[in-house]
């Protein structure tokens, strides 16, 4: 891994760039910080109505689904990219 002017590393490994970014993003509160696609975003919180939608959603997902399965709404999940 090489700092470049302390701004921005470089690595053999663009994953670990984009999480070097992530880490460094000086997000204001109440904002989340992902990468999508290979980009680094800053997005607001969902508001209340998303989170309402989705416990509605996840009653109804557990009367139909196996018991061996699960809904998850706020799991973090970080994939290499599969070039």
């Amino acid at each position: 891994m090489d700092v470049i002017d302390g701004d921005y590393i470089r690595t053999d490994d663009e994953w670990d760039e984009l999480l070097w970014v992530w880490g460094q993003t000086d997000a204001p509160k109440g904002c989340k910080v992902e990468i999508i696609e290979g980009l680094v975003t800053v997005t607001p919180l969902s508001a209340t109505a998303h989170h309402t939608f989705t416990e509605r959603m996840t009653r109804r997902l557990y009367e139909v689904i196996r018991q061996d399965w699960g809904v998850y709404q706020r799991l973090g999940l970080a994939t290499p990219s599969r070039l």
